[in-house]
């Protein structure tokens, strides 16, 4: 069998519960449902609980696989346009509109792989609000739903051969899968069963026609399922042979979502992804993302290098500055602020006293408001070369008292600014620094 591309095969959780949904005609009616863990490729037991019931009986945190009833699906060839996306998706189900009967607005189409020729693809075909059902039932339960799959193909096919598959439940359902992405569900009675299998073979080659019959069925059905298995061999002149196992159990261990037996078909994909996201579509706009993001990384880099150049360089010249006006400084730290010491001292060396003092800016705060009453200043700060100042409540409140006492602070050499609201005691504040500090 040929080898089965990645971008076909299903999304396919290694550990999880995959769910055997009943028939919708038994929706509502208190159906059941198994339930088959599954691990590594590797499938437990069925067991059976009611679809309403669901909640209580999956495990917490298992991603679910839905197995949908074979009656619940049609399957159907056509030559599908060369359109894309959304397109394509609206497209489907027109291509569908002269082989069923009702609104096909109501139809949800999904994509299998193309034949031979390219144009040729299998379209597998089920109710919409079925499918959203199915989903939404799943979803409300806590758990997420990895893939969605028909039970009709989830069933070994060997080569040349075709496959009969039987399982029970509420009801008994048998089909038979005659190719990768084609199977047809069997009525009841075997001798319509076998006048369908009958049709389907003449339609086959020489060429294209199975050797055998490869009956796969639950153990509760198996009876059941040999009596059709032999019945249908007779009238087709096959070999039959007999495989005591669920056919979903089958088809995981003979690596069935991998391609083991063709290509599988997802009731999720509109391209033939497998209903994967294909992301062809937006490699040139990741490669112009990720481009632009490199830009803006280059340009950032670049900028940061060149103030960090530029901060040296003026780090550098204050150094030069401060070690030509001080030759004795030795060890350059901080030279603002080494350079404002040195200024200080030489200040001080010759009896002028630093403006941004304590006692310097008291002074000159007590000729400044010298013309308010003696109780109007509260209190003065003095912190980081900054007199911060706290008036009497009613005092320095006026804009033209401000706009003096700012006037003959400027006349001393220093700047008065006071803060636009009072504190919460109703008090007026300022901040009195030199006319060089910020």
């Amino acid at each position: 069998m040929k080898a089965i591309p990645a971008s076909s095969r299903l999304h396919w959780p290694r550990v999880g519960v995959a769910i055997r949904v009943p028939p919708r005609r038994l929706a509502g009616r208190g159906a059941s449902c198994e339930l088959i863990a599954f691990s590594a490729g590797q499938a437990e037991s069925s067991r059976t609980v009611q679809w309403d019931a669901l909640a209580a009986a999956l495990p917490r945190g298992m991603p679910v696989v839905l197995l949908v009833a074979a009656e619940d699906v049609s399957f159907t060839t056509a030559d599908v346009p060369a359109l894309s996306g959304m397109r394509l998706r609206e497209a489907l189900p027109n291509l569908v509109e002269d082989k069923t009967v009702g609104d096909v607005g109501s139809l949800h189409v999904a994509l299998g792989l193309p034949d031979a020729e390219g144009r040729g693809r299998t379209l597998a075909v089920m109710d919409r609000l079925w499918l959203a059902a199915i989903q939404v039932h799943i979803v409300r339960t806590g758990h997420r739903v990895a893939a969605i799959v028909p039970e009709s193909l989830a069933v070994p096919l060997l080569q040349s051969a075709w496959s009969l598959a039987c399982v029970g439940g509420d009801s008994v359902r048998r089909w038979l899968r005659t190719d990768t992405q084609q199977s047809m569900l069997l009525p009841d009675d075997p001798a319509s069963a076998v006048a369908i299998a009958s049709a389907l073979l003449r339609q086959r080659s020489e060429a294209e026609r199975p050797a055998q019959l490869a009956v796969y069925a639950e153990p509760a059905v198996a009876g059941d399922a040999q009596a059709f298995g032999d019945a249908m061999a007779l009238s087709l002149g096959l070999k039959v042979t007999t495989h005591a196992s669920d056919p979903f159990a089958a088809w995981l261990a003979g690596q069935g979502p991998d391609g083991g037996y063709g290509a599988p078909l997802s009731l999720l994909a509109f391209d033939g992804s497998g209903g994967r996201v294909s992301w062809t579509r937006w490699r040139w706009a990741a490669m112009l993302a990720v481009a632009i993001v490199a830009v803006q990384v280059a340009g950032m880099q670049w900028q940061w290098g060149r103030l960090r150049t530029e901060a040296n360089g003026l780090r550098q010249q204050a150094s030069t500055i401060l070690t030509t006006a001080f030759p004795e400084t030795k060890v350059v730290l901080d030279p603002p602020l080494q350079m404002s010491r040195g200024l200080a001292g030489l200040r001080a060396s010759a009896g002028n006293s630093d403006p941004a003092d304590f006692s310097s800016m008291i002074a000159a705060s007590a000729r400044i408001f010298a013309a308010l009453p003696s109780n109007a200043l509260r209190s003065a700060d003095y912190e980081a070369r900054v007199l911060r100042l706290r008036f009497a409540p009613g005092s320095a409140t006026a804009a033209d008292d401000r706009d003096r006492l700012a006037a003959l602070a400027l006349q001393e050499g220093y700047l008065l600014r006071f803060d636009a609201s009072s504190n919460a005691a109703g008090e007026a504040t300022a901040v009195l620094k030199t006319r060089g500090g910020a």
